[in-house]
Parts: C-alpha cells; sequence; structure tokens
C-alpha cells in the first residue's frame, strides 16, 4: 500500500495526527471538554482534507459522483463523530465505573443515549455513501462475488465475537450487553458497515491503485467500531487504551479515505 499511498495536502494529515495526540492526551488525563474539542478537529482535518484533495485534482469541480459520494461519506462522518461526543454526565460515569471495576467482569453497562443512537445513524448514512463511491468508481474493475461473500461473513464474525449479533454472550471475546431498544439499530449498522467493507475489498484490482488503500481503509473502520462497540455495550472494561487503539484505527481510516478523492 505505502508506494501508492495517496493523502490529502499538508496541513492536513499533520493537524490530524495532532488532533488525535491531543485527543488521547485528554482522554488519559480525563478531561472532557479538551477531549471534544480535539476529537472535534481531528475530524474537521479529514474532512477539510479531503475536502481540498478533491478540489486540488479538479474532481469535485467535475462533479464526479464518485468523489461527492466520498466527500458526503466523510461529512456524515463528522457529524457522527461530534454526536458521539459523551454528555459529562455519561462520561464521567463511565470513567468512575472503570476505576472502581478494572479488570473486573462485573460492570454495569452505560445506556449511551439518544445522541449515541443518533450518532450511529449519521456514521450508517457515511458507509451507504462510501458504499456508493466504490461502486461507482468501479468502471473496468471486475467485481468479485465471492470475495463480497467473504468479506462480508467476515465482519459478521467479528460482531458475533463481539456478541453484538446475539445479545451477551458469555463465549464472545468481549462480553457486550445491547440495550433492547438499540439491537435494531446496531444489527443493521453491522449489516451496512459489512456491505461497505465488501464492497471494498471486492473491487480491488491491480487497475486501480487506489482500490487497496480503500479496502484497507475499510477495514480499519471496521475494526475501530469493534472497539467502539466494546467500549459502548462492553461489561468488560475497554479503558484508555483500548479506546487510543480505536481512535488510531478510525483516524487513519478517515484520512485514508479523504485521499481517495
Amino acid at each position: 500500500m505505502a508506494p501508492n499511498l495517496s493523502l490529502p495536502p499538508a496541513p492536513y494529515p499533520q493537524l490530524l495526527s495532532a488532533s488525535v495526540a491531543a485527543l488521547i492526551a485528554s482522554e488519559v488525563g480525563g478531561v472532557l471538554p479538551a477531549a471534544a474539542l480535539s476529537k472535534s478537529a481531528a475530524a474537521l482535518s479529514f474532512l477539510a482534507g479531503g475536502i481540498r484533495f478533491g478540489l486540488n485534482s479538479g474532481v469535485l469541480q467535475l462533479h464526479e459522483p464518485a468523489s461527492i459520494a466520498l466527500a458526503t461519506g466523510l461529512a456524515f462522518s463528522v457529524v457522527g463523530d461530534v454526536l458521539l461526543i459523551p454528555s459529562p454526565d455519561a462520561y464521567y460515569q463511565k470513567r468512575n465505573q472503570e476505576a472502581a471495576h478494572s479488570n473486573s467482569n462485573t460492570a454495569e453497562v452505560v445506556n449511551p443515549g439518544t445522541r449515541f443512537k443518533a450518532g450511529t445513524a449519521a456514521f450508517a448514512l457515511a458507509h451507504i455513501a462510501y458504499t456508493s463511491s466504490f461502486l461507482y468508481d468501479n468502471d473496468g474493475i471486475i467485481f468479485s462475488p465471492t470475495i463480497f461473500a467473504v468479506s462480508f461473513g467476515s465482519v459478521g464474525v467479528l460482531a458475533n465475537a463481539l456478541g453484538l449479533l446475539g445479545g451477551s454472550s458469555s463465549r464472545a471475546l468481549i462480553k457486550t450487553k445491547v440495550p433492547k431498544d438499540m439491537k435494531w439499530l446496531v444489527r443493521a449498522y453491522i449489516g451496512i458497515i459489512a456491505t461497505m467493507v465488501a464492497t471494498a475489498t471486492a473491487s480491488v484490482s491491480s487497475s486501480e491503485p487506489l482500490s487497496v488503500q480503500k479496502a484497507v481503509s475499510a477495514w480499519m473502520f471496521a475494526i475501530s467500531d469493534c472497539f467502539v462497540a466494546a467500549d459502548a455495550f462492553g461489561v468488560n472494561v475497554v479503558g484508555t487504551k483500548g479506546r487510543a487503539i480505536g481512535w488510531m484505527l478510525y483516524f487513519g481510516a478517515q484520512l485514508g479515505l479523504s485521499g481517495c478523492i
């Protein structure tokens, strides 16, 4: 992937990296206002970088459907990022819970609330936009139904391993418990992101250098969502380190996609 890596122009990748570093530092220190500001700055960095990249290359001025769909996905992701910033009550409740139940399986799951549901819906729209972009940009590429099916199923296996498809499970890698009023949303989201990942993977072609970057970014996004799900619905404590890994995967994925406009 490295030889064909395509990124937005400076200073957007640098701003994103600095913002993610500040986000992790703020999380370690338990300073919600700084974490919220840093997360918003990181999200705006990949959106602004993607738009600038598209303007520089001319594809947005030409109204290329694939590029417009990808930019739309980035915009929905920014909305999702902002909505997933927890309220002070939820944030400090979770931190107190982690301090009290570190390395235990007895913690109670904090209901993510309405903002989390809206944020999940925004990310679902982002994945639909990304999927549309991959399909629009599929001219001359032999789409592999077999790879699509295997990739789709692999995301399902990951979700099931987290207990997200059948409620809580003692055999799950990370024991999770999805609230009843969110099960339909979580399962629909899993289907949507699995479709996005499978479409990107099934479209990889040597004739399209950026197709590998899109597929890797899509998988990074899906894996980062495993950390989000474990943090939101996990009975086991995920902690700062788990969230940091998830953020690095997520923002790395968005940066990769922003360089494909």
